[in-house]
């Protein structure tokens, strides 16, 4: 339609400057967003510290991955086109990719063979053979058991299998929380230790500038303010999604303990 703007990722990153620091790549394509902003936004997709000032040409092609999703995010196009998106990425990537798409408001149509990444963010999954496309409501899972069922009812209707009995769905609704909060966890883990670090950091930058031979150096002070001021944007960045975590943690655990409990 008229009022549909659309974004596409293409695996090939064929559109990234390697002349340009990370930074820069993103600031360039993004000139009215602030400085806070955009730390936060790479903080998000793991740039954090002195990745930002990388230059792409020295990014591993998940670098460069998450760098094309992030520039991709910050267009709020509000239909995105993803080729194969979580190619490259490693764990904690596709999670930070996943948090990302979670919280965006336009449509996604998705090319992807990451069925975990298909369960995890589709709402309708488009199946296509040579009859044509057929639609199936729901996540990858759901569009499994409709698969199934249906090709039961076409090929062997008097076989049709019995649907799961609630104590096996029930099995499998837990385990997929259990799987969730121990996803959750992790991701806490690896903040608090990040959070630590930028703390540490922060610690360490405050000790020079009190130092005695710092003070008659102007140009070190400058320097070490504005790595000040960076690495107390990514604290500040990094609690928030630490926050983030803990209430979806929270809400993850509401959620298990609200089911029954299997019967022996």
């Amino acid at each position: 339609g008229a009022k549909v703007s659309a974004g596409y990722y293409d695996q090939t990153q064929s559109e990234l400057n390697h002349s340009k620091a990370v930074m820069d790549e993103v600031w360039d394509a993004y000139p009215d967003r602030t400085q806070t902003e955009l730390r936060c936004a790479l903080a998000a997709f793991l740039f954090r510290g002195d990745d930002v000032f990388k230059p792409v040409s020295m990014l591993s092609g998940g670098e460069r991955a998450r760098l094309m999703l992030l520039k991709l995010m910050l267009s709020r196009d509000n239909l995105l086109l993803l080729d194969e998106p979580t190619n490259h990425l490693d764990i904690a990537s596709c999670e930070a990719l996943e948090d990302a798409l979670s919280g965006y408001d336009g449509t996604l149509f998705i090319v992807s063979h990451d069925r975990y990444f298909i369960n995890r963010m589709a709402t309708r999954v488009l199946y296509l053979d040579r009859s044509g496309c057929r639609s199936y409501i729901g996540s990858y899972d759901d569009y499994i058991n409709e698969f199934r069922r249906q090709e039961q009812q076409y090929v062997a209707p008097a076989r049709a299998g019995k649907p799961a009995s609630p104590k096996v769905s029930d099995y499998k609704r837990r385990k997929e929380q259990e799987g969730e909060r121990r996803r959750l966890k992790g991701r806490i883990k690896r903040t608090e230790e990040d959070v630590t670090a930028a703390e540490d950091e922060i610690k360490a930058i405050h000790e020079q500038l009190s130092d005695e031979q710092t003070a008659s150096d102007y140009s070190l002070i400058m320097q070490l303010t504005t790595q000040l001021d960076s690495k107390n944007t990514e604290l500040e960045c990094l609690m928030e999604e630490w926050e983030k975590l803990q209430s979806q943690l929270q809400m993850a655990e509401g959620s298990f303990d609200k089911n029954p409990e299997s019967d022996d």
